[in-house]
């Protein structure tokens, strides 16, 4: 199993990154704060808690005779005795309170030295990048008719299926895609699924599909559907990685015809969505890069305001935690393949992504740095 140690946060254009679940919680309540509308006056509450988890932090991290730590503490009560004076000093208030960040940073790095962590707990849940995986896909197809207009699509579902649990599932369809599948039995070769009083066995790598039926649809003149089950193994990290080379090589070839790639790419997205759920946050970052309108087969981004927004969206759950090697991986493709300066718009922001990164010795975001900024420019802003 792999989990981060850290948890990252992204509040107004500062990076918080931390491996303390105290000093965590504090970034939290901040990142609450950085949004904020006191429109009941309630902020107090808010300042009050984030002093309180600010002392548990310094309190078990044995930091409460730290002049930093004391300095910081009085700029958060002042805060809060300014805020319940005079509530109109709401803002200044709250950018007292971001301003903070930065010591909250030194205050770890003096924790980390004096009085460290202990390893995490052992039997942690986190992101199998081995794990064998089986799912049930369903695909329900319409075909619809009205006003002479005749449409045909298809909206599917899927679900995780343990070989091992022998229990009965029912699974929930929305009403016009056929309501409830109930799956009677299944092993990791084989299952049997049940819809409309008939039973359909499906082996692994295979699909069967139910006969048209009509349905009860009001706001058409008719719409008759059909489902599919598919019972397939979900790739584990390199399955899935082997799965975007080789849709990467065949869409250079012109091996397939444009549909049939773009159904590819949907199906992989689905699998990096299924890692990115259990735990693989770095795969935001291939997301980012393998969007569908991006060419797979050279990685360049055609899009960069959709690459920035998934990004960003990564960074806050941890895809560039200084421990997530999958993300990095990917930043390292992205960049080999495109001007990694353009990443992102708010460059103070990139910049301490990187930095964080780059102080544990992290090699991609070394390199980044120094093909963006100058090395003596980096040590001056150090």
């Amino acid at each position: 199993m792999w989990k981060s140690k850290y948890k990252c946060f992204v509040i107004k254009s500062r990076y918080a990154c931390t491996k303390d679940k105290d000093l965590a919680q504090v970034y939290l309540l901040m990142k609450r704060a950085s949004t904020y509308l006191d429109i009941d006056g309630s902020f107090g509450g808010l300042l009050k808690e984030t002093i309180g988890t600010l002392e548990d932090f310094a309190r078990h991290r044995s930091l409460q005779g730290e002049s930093l730590y004391m300095a910081t503490r009085k700029v958060l009560t002042t805060a809060y005795d300014t805020y319940t004076l005079f509530n109109s000093e709401f803002e200044t208030v709250r950018s007292t309170l971001i301003d903070c960040i930065y010591k909250l940073q030194e205050l770890e790095e003096i924790a980390d030295r004096t009085s460290p962590l202990a390893g995490n707990e052992a039997g942690t849940e986190g992101y199998d990048s081995k794990a064998k995986c089986r799912e049930i896909q369903i695909r329900a197809t319409h075909a619809t008719h009205d006003m002479s207009v005749s449409n045909c699509y298809d909206k599917y579902y899927h679900f995780d299926i343990d070989p091992f649990n022998k229990e009965e599932k029912i699974i929930s369809l929305d009403t016009l895609d056929g309501g409830c599948v109930k799956i009677t039995s299944n092993t990791k070769d084989a299952a049997t699924l049940e819809w409309g009083n008939k039973k359909f066995y499906v082996e692994l790598g295979t699909h069967v599909s139910t006969e048209e039926c009509l349905m009860d649809n009001p706001l058409l003149s008719s719409d008759s559907l059909k489902l599919t089950f598919t019972y397939r193994k979900v790739p584990n990290y390199a399955g899935l990685w082997n799965m975007i080379a080789s849709l990467g090589r065949d869409e250079l070839d012109e091996k397939e015809e444009k549909y049939m790639l773009t159904a590819r790419k949907k199906e992989i997205l689905h699998f990096i969505d299924k890692a990115i759920g259990k735990g693989n946050t770095g795969l935001y970052v291939a997301k980012a890069l393998l969007t569908e309108y991006n060419n797979w087969g050279t990685c360049e981004i055609n899009c960069i305001q959709s690459f920035r927004h998934e990004l960003l969206k990564g960074i806050e759950r941890g895809c560039l935690a200084p421990d997530n090697h999958f993300g990095w991986e990917w930043m390292e493709v992205a960049t080999k393949y495109n001007d990694p300066s353009g990443f992102m718009e708010d460059m103070e922001l990139y910049y301490e992504v990187l930095d964080t990164a780059a102080k544990h010795g992290v090699v991609e975001a070394i390199d980044i740095m120094n093909s963006i900024w100058e090395p003596e420019q980096i040590i001056e802003e150090d």
